[in-house]
C-alpha cells in the first residue's frame, strides 16, 4: 500500500521497542481466524524500556537492531528494513476508524528477525533481548507453560515434549 500521508508529528508521543512475541508455530492455522491465540496470549505483548520522543529518535527508519536471545546474536539489521512504515499503519487505520490519543501502534516485523525465518523456535525459560538503537533494550523471559501447549503443525521439539 502506498500512502500520501506523513507522519503527524505533533500527534506522536514517541518510539518504543514493542515485542509481540507472536507464537509462529500455531499462528498458520489461526490465519483463517484472525490473530487471536499467536498475538493476543496473556503477557504477550511487551513495550518499553522508555518511550523515546522524536527529536531524541531522529530517522525511525534508520536505527541499528540486534536480536539475541539465551545470549546468541540471531540477528542484526536496522529499521529500514521494517515491513509497514508509519505512514502506511497510519493510512489504512485512519480507514478503518479514528485514532484515538494512546493508541499504541506496531509498525511492522523487521524481515529476517524471527526464529520462525530460521526454522529457531523459543524454549521455556530462554531470555530474549532486542535492542534498538536510541531506544534501549528490551529484555524478557519466556516462562514455563503453565499447562499443556497446544497441538502444532511443526515436529514436536524435545524441550517441549513434557508439556504435551
Amino acid at each position: 500500500m502506498t500512502a500520501s500521508v506523513e507522519i503527524d508529528l505533533h500527534h506522536t508521543d514517541g518510539f518504543y521497542i514493542f515485542n509481540d512475541i507472536s507464537a509462529r508455530d500455531i499462528q498458520a492455522t489461526e490465519f483463517v481466524g484472525g490473530f487471536c491465540l499467536t498475538k493476543d496470549m496473556a503477557k504477550g505483548n511487551q513495550l518499553g524500556p522508555y518511550l523515546v520522543t522524536l527529536d531524541e529518535v531522529g530517522d525511525p527508519y534508520n536505527l541499528n537492531v540486534t536480536v539475541q536471545v539465551n545470549g546468541q546474536v540471531k540477528y542484526r539489521g536496522s529499521t529500514s528494513e521494517i515491513s509497514h512504515q508509519a505512514e502506511d499503519v497510519f493510512a489504512l487505520l485512519g480507514f478503518i476508524a479514528p485514532l484515538k490519543s494512546g493508541t499504541v501502534i506496531g509498525f511492522g516485523t523487521i524481515p529476517d528477525c524471527t526464529g520462525c525465518d530460521h526454522d529457531d523456535f523459543i524454549d521455556p525459560n530462554a531470555e530474549i533481548q532486542i535492542a534498538m538503537e536510541r531506544l534501549g533494550a528490551l529484555h524478557c523471559r519466556f516462562a514455563e507453560p503453565q499447562g499443556n501447549l497446544l497441538p502444532s503443525r511443526w515436529p514436536l521439539r524435545e524441550p517441549l515434549r513434557k508439556y504435551h
